[in-house]
């Protein structure tokens, strides 16, 4: 999802991974919408999509991130992510895909300077 939608690749990478990264695992409604305010500094089309889309996407990214067990939906809380070795052999073959991942512990650190 992060690969086939840019925008959900850049909440991953600069909301998500960050929040977790710097200890802030509470995640919320009015976090994507501070990263979407600040996407249509750059992406005027981003002011025009109705609200009710507006509701979808966000509703859809948070569900996805979920069910991911990236985020607990109960607690709005970040989770790190350990992925399974046949995962991380699958990521590997595409390093770009692992800076989307919470690893912690994880020989990805390493591998791929995110430590």
């Amino acid at each position: 999802m992060c690969r086939d939608y840019a925008s959900v690749g850049e909440f991953a990478g600069e909301v998500l991974k960050k929040h977790y990264l710097t200890g802030n695992t509470h995640l919320d409604f009015e976090d994507y919408d501070r990263f979407i305010a600040n996407k249509a500094t750059w992406h005027p089309e981003l002011e025009t999509i109705s609200e009710g889309t507006a509701r979808k996407l966000r509703s859809n990214l948070f569900k996805a991130m979920a069910e991911a067990h990236l985020f607990d939906k109960n607690s709005d809380t970040v989770v790190s992510f350990l992925p399974s070795p046949s995962l991380a052999d699958i990521l590997m073959k595409r390093p770009d895909s692992f800076g989307f991942f919470l690893c912690v512990n994880h020989p990805c650190e390493h591998e791929w300077g995110i430590a």
